[in-house]
């Protein structure tokens, strides 16, 4: 701005004012640049979208994409742009996980084990797989390899919560209580807020005779 300033006062009126309209004419481009593009930064969809239209082999903006139809509730589209993410880079375990995710959003847990064992392929050590698969796995009755899943994903991370809560419900399904209290304690440790856990622990303990 300010070199632009001491160009127009060493150079004749004519110049000044030559110089001057330029500058008008070039703002004026800009703004109608930017109008033309504002549409495209309304929101995220809007912003995906446009990528998208402009690139439609981007995976990145097809998971982003999805992400945002997710926030809008609009699952079966946002189902749509996963399956092309990862059509697009079959590596990419995120867009994997999110395919898995909204397949079990959409009551296809099956379909959506399918995918998280594919995710967890890729990536053994990341504990929301491990949760997110278990968690299809019970929809779908299976209990015994829910627990497996659940106790790799609290390995990983010993203060996964929602791990170690369904973790202790299944355990209580199978007749394991001391296993089944011995999780919701530690949820309870971990966040004493939890009335859920606490009362679990209550009515365990109560079951087991083991009430103060």
């Amino acid at each position: 701005m300010w070199s632009f300033v001491r160009l127009t006062e060493a150079k004749p009126a004519f110049w000044r004012r030559a110089l001057a309209v330029g500058g008008v004419a070039w703002i004026a481009a800009l703004s109608l640049t930017t109008r033309a593009q504002l549409p495209y930064w309304h929101d995220s969809v809007s912003l995906f979208q446009r990528a998208i239209d402009v690139v439609p082999d981007n995976a990145l903006a097809q998971n982003n994409l999805g992400m945002a139809l997710v926030e809008q509730n609009k699952m079966a589209e946002a189902l749509d742009h996963f399956q092309t993410a990862v059509e697009i880079t079959p590596w990419d375990t995120d867009a994997r996980s999110n395919l898995g995710n909204a397949l079990r959003a959409l009551g296809r847990p099956a379909e959506a084990v399918v995918a998280y064992e594919k995710a967890l392929e890729q990536s053994p050590n990341d504990g929301t797989i491990h949760y997110n698969l278990a968690t299809a796995l019970v929809d779908l009755g299976r209990g015994d390899e829910a627990v497996t899943h659940l106790g790799g994903a609290v390995r990983l991370d010993p203060e996964y919560v929602k791990a170690r809560f369904l973790l202790g419900t299944l355990f209580f399904r199978q007749g394991r209580v001391d296993d089944a209290l011995a999780q919701f304690r530690e949820v309870a440790r971990l966040e004493p807020q939890n009335a859920r856990a606490g009362e679990w622990v209550r009515r365990i303990e109560a079951q087991l005779g083991r009430t103060p």
